[in-house]
């Protein structure tokens, strides 16, 4: 190995140099052909990957779990989920269903379409799914409400309600049902004051007749659909996705035209990978062309020529396309991690165009500033820096090729990718850039100008070696204190975009325990044994409630049964009415309001003259209803206190009925109001006539597509495992995971993988880092020969990683999946620079001279365009991108200022001892 680095350094290296001098045009016309056919291969060839599932191998076993699992119940693979939100339960389900139907006529884009709500069978059999008290609760309620809910089912008019509100006001009822009456009453005059004001408002039948049982406080519906995907497309779910905006726009902008409102988003793996594509893709490219600019300013402040700056920039171009081509070739996509390879190759790669460019302008201001001497300085600078280059660019290939045997495939494939880039990078420097400095004329004064050294900073550092040297063990030792409260987010939505509607929605899903993503699956040989497993795992602490097909079929069907066919015969007249009445002419409505508004008067006015509302009796009751609601409570509130406690909402909406009356209560506002307060009565009123004559529920009639989720066709049974706790908080989900694992140890789904996959990263990191510091000691140890340089090379990557770790904990930037790679790169980075300046010295200089040679100016500006390089990541928009680009900021900054002070103390002090 020494002698294979001697012969580059002496004889290959310089020999190359020579032969691109000698034949710079034919050079350079070939890498122009090669640039553009490479531009327009990686623009064909290259896609990315946004699946974090793909960024480990598939030999471990989580991932052949949940292959497993993506085989037995492929509908669960790479879904979108439309969560819709009104201002009702009904209102969302009929837009899910509406969106469902559109879904389904497209079946070229949307492969799989289910509700999980599956109102068709829900809205027969829904009241089975109560708890025995609560079915006994809504039944005493409906009694209660029978002749009024009869009334309406017979005439569904605004004359039909205000008679039977008109007849409900005074009747001696339960407190529960005056409230309900109160409510109705409030439902009304908001109506109306919507009207008067011309704002959406609609309330819910449901809401209003149910209760508790049937209300839904934050009404939602669902629509889980399969994209079909496009393989030759770099958004694969992209024109499903886009089809689905585009229905979900219409169906907002309609549900707003009608007064009503409506939220449709789209959240799910597909969803959040195509906007994850969209994210890191713009934060990639602003990244990369941030990068770009900042290194243009940086060589420039640092070579002090437009010219060689140019150089070193068409130079930069040529390598980063050829090895964005190499990954093309190799992989065909790039994953998380590896779409950052070219944000690497130009802080890295500009390295050794910087390092070349800045030691052949220090051999011409030796004096070889003549044109006609151009090859000679550039064969002599060949010479003088071949050996640190090849160096340089072995140690960070290997510390990049350390990634390749980890399970980590995204760290992999990135390690595979910039090990390459730094031989292209430095073949690139070697080949084109001499080519180029040929070609292209310098100013006359080039040679001329002369070098600002750092001779300044070097007798600072001799004088001070000692302080230096204390303070950097002392910074070291107080870091190390820190190591053990370093921690790992392994949970990849926290690096997400969180303005993305896919990942907001998500967020609020997670928070609601029965609508989060976060559930386990595990896969059984047949159902019974899924049963037996779901009731074991429904004992954990950690557990909210584990399922199986046969949790869809209700308990004690048999007593509630019973009790809904008592209900069913009290509410004989709703079971058997029709809706056969035509609305009345507008004048009879007029009428019918103006009767209203005397009876809320009167209704007002009893309430205020007897405080307690003790209910007034005008006349005899007919049998068409007036006095049926005194015979349906059984008279149990007669004479109660507490009767009038509707009369503030009677004089409130009696006198919003007269101010509609004053506006003329024309045809066209009847009807308005009539919609808003009719609209959904007929629906409710057949909703609850289906719910009262449910068959029973079987396994075999339950819906096939909910069937097909739990039960393949080769009978293997899933039990579907929910959390206790908000899986946002990673403690909690380690605890879900571990508990669940302890009783079904071949448990799969997001939390499992999670977890699981974080173990993979930490461990494939920490692999990488050892497989890379191993290497490049040996490698150090080979090449210098001596266990005193090797030291003083590493020591300051030493403290930098160790500083990194400190900040990470300092200001609370946990690792992740993307900047965990921060401690690995900065090995492959940060070695150049103590190389070089350890190569100089050896090169016969004394550490005075070597500060007054190009070398640490050199290694300053390729410092700062790799810490600019990288911290341009640190503005993207993409949370894993932007904790990459600041951890790694703070690692290259803390081993430019490591190499610049202490690696120097270090090398006066051994110098001065006699060791150097």
């Amino acid at each position: 190995m020494l002698q294979t680095l001697r012969k580059l350094g002496r004889d290959a290296i310089p020999a190359l140099v020579a032969a691109s001098v000698a034949h710079a045009r034919s050079v350079l016309a070939a890498s122009a052909v090669l640039g553009v056919l490479l531009v327009f291969y990686v623009f064909t060839h290259l896609s990315v990957d946004t699946s974090i599932a793909n960024m480990l191998d598939d030999s471990l076993r989580f991932r052949q779990l949940e292959q497993q699992l993506d085989r037995t119940f492929p509908q669960f693979a790479k879904p979108f989920v439309a969560v819709i939100e009104a201002a009702s339960a009904d209102q969302a389900s009929d837009a899910a269903q509406r969106l469902a139907a559109q879904f389904r006529a497209e079946p070229e884009l949307f492969k799989a379409v289910y509700l999980p709500s599956q109102p068709e069978f829900f809205s027969r059999h829904g009241l089975l799914y109560l708890e025995l008290d609560e079915l006994w609760k809504l039944s005493d309620r409906l009694t209660e409400a029978a002749p009024f809910l009869g009334s309406l089912a017979q005439d569904r008019s605004l004359n039909g309600l205000f008679t039977t509100l008109g007849r409900a006001l005074g009747e001696p009822l339960s407190a529960d049902y005056q409230a309900r009456i109160k409510a109705m009453l409030d439902s009304v005059r908001d109506a109306i004051e919507a009207e008067l004001q011309g704002s959406a408002y609609r309330r819910s039948w449901q809401d209003l007749l149910g209760g508790d049982e049937l209300r839904q406080e934050n009404p939602r519906s669902f629509v889980l659909v399969q994209p079909a995907l496009d393989e030759d497309s770099v958004r694969r779910a992209g024109a499903a996705l886009d089809r689905a905006h585009s229905f979900a726009r219409s169906a907002e902008a309609m549900a707003a035209k009608g007064g009503g409102a409506l939220d449709i988003r789209l959240t799910g793996p597909a969803a959040i990978d195509d906007e994850e594509l969209e994210s890191v893709n713009q934060g990639a490219g602003i990244a990369t062309a941030a990068s770009f600019a900042l290194v243009c300013v940086i060589l420039f402040l640092g070579m002090r020529s437009t010219r060689l700056v140019l150089a070193t920039l068409a130079t930069l171009f040529l390598g980063l396309i050829t090895t964005a081509a190499f990954a093309a070739f190799v992989f065909g996509s790039l994953n998380l991690l590896s779409v950052t390879f070219a944000v690497l190759f130009i802080g890295l790669g500009v390295d050794f165009g910087i390092q070349f460019g800045m030691r052949y302008r220090e051999e011409v201001n030796a004096g070889m500033a003549a044109e006609a001497e151009k090859k000679a300085a550039l064969n002599r600078t060949a010479r003088g820096i071949a050996g640190a280059l090849a160096l340089a660019a072995v140690a960070a290939a290997i510390s990049f090729f350390s990634f390749v045997p980890t399970s980590y495939r995204a760290l992999a494939e990135l390690g595979m990718i910039s090990g390459a880039g730094m031989f292209i990078a430095l073949a690139a420097n070697l080949i084109v850039l001499p080519a180029l400095l040929v070609v292209i004329p310098m100013p006359a004064d080039f040679g001329q100008t002369a070098i600002v050294h750092a001779g300044g900073l070097q007798f600072a550092i001799g004088r001070h070696r000692r302080k230096i040297l204390w303070g950097a063990a002392l910074l070291a030792a107080g870091a190390a204190l820190l190591l053990p409260h370093a921690r790992f987010d392994f949970n990849p939505i926290n690096l997400k975009d969180e303005t993305t509607e896919s990942v907001a929605t998500f967020r609020d899903l997670l928070a609601d325990p029965d609508t989060t993503p976060y559930s386990i699956d595990i896969v059984t040989d047949n159902l019974a044994q899924a049963q037996q497993l779901a009731a074991r795992l429904s004992e954990l602490p950690e557990v909210d409630k584990a399922l199986t097909l046969a949790s869809f079929v209700p308990k004690k069907q048999n007593d509630k049964l019973a009790i809904i066919a008592d209900l069913s015969l009290v509410l004989q007249p709703l079971v058997t009415a029709r809706n056969l009445s035509t609305p009345p002419a507008g004048d009879a409505e007029r009428e019918a309001l103006e009767r209203f508004r005397l009876k809320l008067m009167e209704a007002a006015d009893s309430g205020k003259d007897k405080g307690a509302g003790k209910s007034t009796d005008d006349g005899a009751a007919s049998d068409t209803g007036q006095g049926a609601y005194a015979r349906s409570s059984g008279g149990a509130n007669e004479g109660n206190e507490d009767s009038g406690i509707y009369a503030d909402s009677a004089r409130l909406l009696a006198e919003a009925i007269a101010r509609f009356q004053q506006r003329g209560a024309s045809p066209e506002n009847l009807d308005n109001l009539r919609q808003r307060l009719l609209g959904d009565l007929t629906r409710t009123l057949d909703r609850l006539r289906d719910l009262l004559t449910p068959p029973p529920v079987t396994l075999e009639n339950l819906p096939q597509g909910l069937k097909q989720r739990y039960v393949n066709p080769d009978g293997l049974a899933r039990v579907e495992v929910f959390p206790k706790q908000n899986l946002g908080d990673n403690q909690a989900l380690r605890r879900f995971v571990a508990a669940v694992q302890a009783v079904a140890p071949n448990a799969i789904g997001a939390p499992v993988s999670l977890v699981e996959g974080g173990g993979a990263v930490v461990t494939a990191s920490v692999q990488a880092a050892i497989y890379g510091l191993c290497g490049i000691i040996v490698l150090l140890l080979v090449v210098l020969r001596s266990a005193g340089d090797t030291l003083s090379v590493l020591v300051p990557l030493a403290l930098s990683a160790l500083l990194t770790i400190a900040c990470s904990v300092l200001f609370d930037i946990p690792f992740n999946f993307a900047n965990l790679i921060a401690l690995p790169l900065l090995l492959g980075i940060g070695i150049a620079f103590g190389i070089y300046l350890v190569m100089r010295q050896r090169s016969g200089m004394n550490i005075d001279d070597l500060f007054h040679s190009s070398t640490p100016r050199a290694v300053f500006f390729s410092a700062a365009t790799t810490i600019a390089s990288f911290g341009a990541l640190a503005f993207s928009s993409h949370r894993g991108m932007s904790s990459m680009g600041v951890l790694l900021t703070l690692a290259l900054s803390f081993a430019l200022v490591s190499t610049l002070l202490v690696l120097p103390a270090l090398m006066a002090a051994r110098e001065r001892s006699g060791r150097g």
